[in-house]
């Protein structure tokens, strides 16, 4: 896990670093404890879209955070890591997102399904991707899970 000598050069009361990780902090995956996952998806969010954007806005932002913590004493030590986002996943967001969205609309001005061949086939596409994203979150967060690493996930929708 984390090996405090590891961050002997490490000033949590510097400026944030931007070094790529969550709040600057000095881990990788093989050091912290706490992962955050990021999920760049809102292929079914039903009000606007740019969830799929929050991890890497999050990562950009954290090193503005500051990492005092009054009940915890160098809390930061802890370990927190955010994993780099799937670009694959962002990918199949970035192809999904304007046939669902476009999906959404034809059901708000009262479009039945049932009668449309061409939303059933939206419906259909929709579903096998968001079953892929459900895959990777799965077996993503298993493997992290499986060596001991508490999982937080970031960003997304409901679906």
């Amino acid at each position: 896990m984390n090996n405090k000598s590891q961050n002997k050069d490490f000033n949590p009361n510097g400026v944030g670093l931007r070094n790529g990780n969550f709040i600057g902090l000095p881990f990788d995956v093989e050091t912290t404890n706490v992962v955050l996952l990021p999920v760049p998806w809102d292929v079914t969010a039903s009000y606007g879209e740019g969830t799929a954007l929050a991890p890497e806005t999050i990562r950009q932002a954290s090193t503005q955070l500051d990492l005092f913590d009054p009940d915890v004493e160098d809390a930061w030590q802890l370990g927190i890591y955010m994993a780099p986002s799937d670009k694959a996943l962002l990918d199949m967001r970035n192809s999904m997102r304007p046939q669902a969205a476009e999906y959404m609309r034809f059901l708000e001005e009262g479009g039945a399904v049932e009668n449309n061949s061409q939303m059933k086939l939206v419906v259909d596409e929709t579903n096998r991707a968001c079953e892929k994203m459900n895959s990777y979150v799965y077996n993503e967060t298993r493997q992290m899970i499986e060596n001991d690493k508490l999982v937080g996930l970031v960003g997304g929708d409901h679906s």
